[in-house]
């Protein structure tokens, strides 16, 4: 059995957890990544270092999250009561984050855990998550775009975030606003190809590189193509701010 902080014996259970509104979604949310033990990918209050830890259990009565000892171990090291966790996940291919502030760690089985409070708000799919990598100053990543009539563009990626993505389609492809493509064979570094659903949400000319500059967003994202666009993010987000060398 975990070890638990004490409550406030003054405090009822239902003044502890989340205000209602979105209480009822979230706590949904998170008993879905407790019962499918979801990666969850952590990093601390504005550090640039991502970790990682699973949900082991959901206290909603008094509005407490308890969580793995975070790997690596540096950052464990890392962790005290009144620091601010950043979790990044996702749940049926949509991207989720949230933050909680740690109330208390502790020791079970010769494992660390931590308590920390459940969140009273989640960013999902429909709002822009903290981070976007861009990619226009790295070697170049490809990728094909193909269109409800078969018809392919190549083209390369700008910026990639765990929503959508922008690239650039050299010529004057016919596509516009509103248009559901494919992504096709997306060479994500160091992972076999990527695909998936796109909505554009925007496409202009770029005159200067003599192209369609193309913004969407996913939809029909595999969970496990979710989770490893967000390991890609984490290890591109981990390399801008300590590159090799």
């Amino acid at each position: 059995m975990l070890q638990t902080p004490t409550a406030n014996p003054g405090t009822s259970p239902g003044e502890q957890g989340p205000p209602h509104g979105a209480a009822d979604t979230i706590l949904t949310r998170l008993r879905e990544l407790e019962a499918r033990q979801t990666s969850l990918h952590v990093r601390l209050d504005s550090e640039p270092e991502f970790f990682s830890t699973r949900l082991l259990r959901l206290d909603p009565g008094h509005g407490w999250l308890f969580l793995e000892e975070l790997t690596p171990y540096q950052g464990h090291l890392r962790v005290a009561p009144g620091r601010v966790m950043q979790i990044y996940t996702t749940l049926d291919g949509t991207p989720l984050h949230f933050q909680s502030p740690v109330l208390h760690t502790g020791e079970h089985d010769d494992a660390a855990f931590y308590v920390v409070e459940v969140p009273e708000a989640m960013d999902d799919a429909q709002k822009r998550l903290h981070f976007r990598t861009h990619l226009s100053g790295r070697s170049p990543v490809e990728l094909i775009v193909q269109d409800r009539a078969g018809r392919e563009y190549p083209g390369h990626l700008d910026d990639l975030s765990l929503g959508g993505l922008r690239a650039l389609l050299p010529g004057e492809p016919p596509v516009d606003r509103g248009d559901l493509l494919q992504v096709k064979d997306l060479a994500l570094p160091g992972e076999p190809p990527f695909a998936c659903g796109l909505q554009v949400r925007f496409a202009r000319q770029d005159t200067h590189r003599g192209g369609i500059i193309l913004g969407g967003r996913f939809y029909d994202l595999e969970e496990a193509e979710a989770q490893r666009l967000l390991r890609v993010l984490l290890r591109l987000e981990r390399e801008r701010h300590h590159p090799a060398g």
